[in-house]
């Protein structure tokens, strides 16, 4: 079993890139629906224990306040260290339990997708999925007691390759279409669009 994390920067001023496409309230829009889908893939994956919301957005905390959803409002900083703070709340709650982070933008994510990558994992090897320019990581999973530093950002794929080397852990990448497209430009948006009918994702 895993304890999955999402990271949330902002409610109302996320998807900066598709600002010139969509209005604010557009895109906030779009956050929830993303974070949704997320969302409801890890409530339906078996392999997942518990599931943790960070983020220093106060609005998007009381907005994805809900039972079975333990939420954290980062006191400061980026991404990184939102996960940082995650990791030693989570760490003193559950201590022997696997860390899956899972960015909330994927619209295409399956519980299945969710839990392949927990199998994938083991106690010497992390799992990465990378997103489909195979530069950035979509999800990681991480063994329970590993101290592998959170390095998502431009070139985190090969970031988090190297530290996991660093420590001596193996590393094995998922790759699936539920994994690979995340939502940052209005291309990926049309992709989504392409991949079926039941991906509705703003006008």
């Amino acid at each position: 079993m895993t304890v999955a994390i999402l990271p949330m920067r902002s409610l109302r001023d996320g998807k900066r890139r598709l600002q010139s496409l969509y209005t604010v309230e557009e895109r906030a829009r779009l956050v929830q629906e993303l974070f949704q889908r997320v969302l409801a893939a890890l409530d339906r994956a078996s392999m997942i224990e518990h599931v943790v919301l960070v983020s220093p957005d106060r609005d998007f905390i009381d907005w994805a306040a809900r039972p079975g959803v333990v939420t954290l409002l980062q006191p400061q900083g980026g991404l990184n260290e939102g996960l940082e703070f995650a990791r030693q709340v989570v760490r003193q709650r559950s201590p022997t339990l696997p860390l899956m982070v899972l960015l909330p933008d994927l619209p295409l994510i399956s519980a299945g997708d969710i839990n392949a990558i927990v199998a994938l994992g083991g106690q010497a090897r992390v799992v990465l999925a990378p997103d489909r320019h195979d530069t950035g990581t979509n999800a990681l999973w991480i063994p329970a007691s590993t101290a592998l530093p959170f390095g998502f950002g431009e070139g985190s794929l090969r970031r988090h390759q190297h530290s996991a080397e660093a420590l001596g852990l193996t590393w094995q990448c998922y790759r699936s279409l539920g994994t690979l497209l995340d939502i940052d430009t209005d291309e990926d948006l049309q992709l989504a669009r392409q991949a079926g009918e039941s991906v509705q994702i703003l006008p």
